[in-house]
């Protein structure tokens, strides 16, 4: 422990590991006080201390001789961190969600409320622009890509020699309605054969094989809605569509959002959006800045 500031006595008591905080756990140090007087310790001043491992008590010797055996115990139990707070539970997020497609988010503003884009999610679901039930819920994911700028004696990273040269921004999930429309979405660069009406597969990728607005619509405990859109997604890993003998068939996607505007090129393609309940008046909009 070392010896105790300000006093020439340097006596000391510990805690063995793993043992409860009584005075026979207690290791007198090595020097002794007046007859029958020893060190009394209890935690009563801001005195010094040391703490124990492996348990959860902290020890504080104060500076005085007692008569023995006067041996008051106070311990203090250790701090637990902890992030719960009372709001922690309104922040969580809840459900699977749902998928929408060329929902117009032109008109969303910082006063949107949770109930005004709750009616754009429901009449999109009425116009068929749901890409309907899904399995697994989703996933989104936004990657960036890390360039570290090396020069001589850098021995370790330095403040401002990581460079986000572009993000990676991807929605996936798996679907469970085979319609013609998630057919189409899912091999990106379907075509439609107009004598016969079947879905042709085309190597050739063309603008409008892009999904101008892919968005995911989620809900908080509070009520609050949370809106995650990719723009010109485009679904890059084919198709599977899967058979399930006494099950229904499913077809996982993982559509990749790309940029259009050479004048927003510091951004990702995306954008997600915070609706607060009507009582709360406010909404968030967060951009993901490639200037980090």
């Amino acid at each position: 422990m070392g010896k105790i500031p300000n006093f020439k006595g340097g006596i000391f008591y510990d805690l063995y590991p793993k043992q409860v905080a009584t005075q026979k756990n207690f290791k007198k140090g090595s020097k002794k006080g007046p007859k029958n007087k020893r060190w009394a310790f209890w935690a009563r001043k801001p005195c010094y201390y040391s703490s124990v491992k492996n348990c959860g008590y902290r020890v504080v010797v104060v500076f005085s001789w007692v008569k023995y055996p006067i041996l008051k115990e106070e311990f203090f139990m250790a701090y637990t961190p902890s992030g719960l707070t009372p709001t922690s539970f309104n922040e969580m997020q809840l459900g699977a969600g749902a998928f929408f497609v060329g929902i117009d988010s032109s008109n969303i503003n910082a006063d949107t409320t949770a109930e005004e884009f709750g009616s754009v999610l429901q009449q999109a679901l009425e116009d068929g622009k749901s890409m309907g039930a899904t399995t697994g819920g989703g996933t989104f994911v936004a990657t960036p890509e890390i360039r570290q700028i090396e020069v001589d004696g850098m021995a370790y990273p330095v403040i401002g020699s990581t460079v986000f040269d572009s993000w990676d921004i991807r929605l996936t999930t798996t679907i469970k309605e085979i319609t013609k429309q998630n057919l189409q979405r899912a091999l990106a660069t379907s075509e439609t054969d107009p004598a016969t009406g079947a879905i042709l597969i085309s190597s050739t990728l063309l603008p409008e094989h892009y999904i101008s607005t892919l968005g995911w619509a989620g809900r908080l405990l509070d009520g609050r809605l949370m809106y995650i859109e990719l723009q010109n997604a485009l679904n890059t890993v084919g198709m599977t569509l899967t058979f399930v003998d006494k099950g229904e068939g499913s077809i996982a996607v993982e559509f990749r959002g790309h940029q259009s505007d050479l004048d927003k090129m510091q951004y990702a393609p995306c954008r997600i959006f915070y609706f607060e309940r009507s009582d709360s008046h406010s909404a968030l909009e967060v951009e993901i800045n490639d200037n980090v």
